[in-house]
C-alpha cells in the first residue's frame, strides 16, 4: 500500500454479539439462558458431599 492510501475494508465484520443480540430483542433472555447455563455446569462439577445451602 501506498502512503495516504486508506486500508482496505474488511467485508467480513459485522456487529458485536450484544449488538445482535439487542436489535432481536433478545439480549436479557440469551443473558438469563447463559447465566442458568453456567449455574447448573457449575453445579454439575461441585462435589456432591457437600450440601447446597452451605457456603463456600
Amino acid at each position: 500500500m501506498r502512503e495516504g492510501d486508506a486500508a482496505p475494508a474488511n467485508c467480513h465484520r459485522g456487529t458485536t454479539l450484544d449488538a445482535f443480540l439487542a436489535e432481536e430483542g433478545i439480549d436479557d433472555a440469551a443473558k438469563a439462558e447463559a447465566s442458568a447455563r453456567v449455574v447448573a455446569w457449575r453445579l454439575g462439577r461441585e462435589p456432591s458431599c457437600r450440601p447446597m445451602n452451605e457456603d463456600p
